[in-house]
């Protein structure tokens, strides 16, 4: 019975940590990188038809990265970025995303709802790289992404992945090499 629990406990653990969380994590990258790509594509676009000046439009889409650069100093007072941060940092930009429908048509509450986003933003992902890197430690394939951790999980694909980026290094090898052969014959 014991060695039968025992049994239970680590394949639940073992799936939870090679299969579920690459999965996770795709999911989550997939529709974070979706979110920010239709807001920098699509915002400004809705801002001009809205009759923002391409000054305001830049003031509004110039805040987020600003924030992002200024945020690390709280990390340096003492800030922890921490389960509940991550939560507060979710709720803040759930909020933030809906405030830009009320304030579409002022510029200074716009701004500060994009403001509230890109802290947000900010928080959010740099939580969810330190869990990944939790979770998988040394299972985690930086060059492949969570693609690439997806295979990985599976020992069969893990294989091919491998071979794979060897045949890609040696073509690229073998690329540099003629573009460098083509550069002293000229």
């Amino acid at each position: 019975m014991i060695k039968v629990t025992y049994l239970v406990k680590n394949l639940s653990s073992m799936l939870r940590h090679n299969f579920i969380m690459p999965i996770l994590l795709t999911i989550f990258y997939f529709f974070y990188f979706c979110v920010v790509s239709v807001y920098i594509i699509f915002m400004p676009k809705v801002l001009f038809s809205l009759e923002y000046s391409p000054q305001e439009i830049g003031v509004i889409f110039a805040a987020a990265p600003l924030v992002r650069i200024l945020l690390p100093i709280l990390f340096v007072k003492g800030f922890r970025l921490n389960y509940k941060t991550f939560n507060m940092a979710l709720i803040l930009m759930i909020v933030s995303s809906f405030a830009f429908y009320s304030f579409v048509y002022d510029f200074y509450k716009l701004l500060l709802s994009n403001i509230f986003l890109g802290a947000g933003l900010s928080l959010i992902l740099p939580y969810v790289e330190v869990v990944a890197l939790e979770k998988l430690g040394k299972d985690i394939n930086i060059v492949g992404g969570v693609v690439g951790n997806m295979l990985k999980s599976n020992q069969e694909n893990s294989n091919l992945l491998n071979s794979f980026s060897s045949k890609l290094e040696e073509n690229m090898h073998s690329l540099k090499d003629s573009v460098q052969n083509q550069s002293d014959n000229t």
